[in-house]
């Protein structure tokens, strides 16, 4: 009984694995192309075609990796968004943020302090680097935004993957005066870099 049923296998895998011979899986004999009987024994041709099946933790580990980029990339484009208005609302709004300022009853102690650490050398001054440095957290947001969708690219496409990752290294140090920032910068790279094998080979 063994025999029989290793035999058949056997010939099944023969016809599996080499599309030039085909055997009748009932007799052994060799089988015509297109036949649709055996002519030995009468008996039906029967087609196997092999299984293509996927390792089941390979396709778990894929699905993994594929929500881990959709996340990044979801949070990327929030982010994005969120730094490019903010860096807009302050380019537009330099003169309401000047007034407010310059008009708050601690701002003159506060220009004596930046004259006092050599920062400026009058009070015009002082009024001028307090514009400068509304003015840098501007372009300083904006540029953050453009930069943050890069990786945000990266991880719907699964493309440009080194890009993606120095961007994402670029944006997480820059966002490093915040200690939180820093800490989910750091973590959305190393997931980042978990998820390199769903990447195609192609960079751009």
């Amino acid at each position: 009984m063994i025999n029989y049923i290793s035999k058949d296998l056997h010939e099944i895998s023969i016809m599996t694995d080499n599309s030039d011979l085909k055997f009748c899986v009932h007799c052994g004999a060799e089988l015509d192309d297109g036949a649709m009987f055996c002519k030995s024994c009468g008996a039906q041709v029967e087609r196997f075609d092999a299984p293509v099946t996927m390792n089941p933790y390979a396709s778990m580990k894929e699905n993994s990796m594929n929500n881990r980029l959709k996340v990044i990339g979801i949070c990327c484009i929030v982010y994005a968004v969120l730094a490019i208005i903010g860096g807009i609302v302050f380019l537009v709004s330099i003169d309401s943020l000047m007034e407010q300022v310059i008009t708050d009853p601690s701002w003159p102690e506060t220009a004596q302090q930046l004259i006092d650490m050599g920062v400026v050398t009058d009070l015009a001054g002082a009024e001028s680097f307090m514009r400068d440095v509304f003015t840098y957290m501007g372009y300083f947001g904006v540029i953050i935004g453009i930069i943050t969708i890069i990786p945000a690219y990266s991880c719907f496409t699964k493309k440009a993957y080194i890009p993606g990752l120095v961007g994402m290294v670029i944006s997480t140090a820059l966002s490093a005066a915040s200690v939180i920032g820093l800490i989910i910068g750091v973590v959305f790279v190393v997931l980042y870099c978990s998820c390199s094998d769903a990447f195609k080979k192609q960079t751009f």
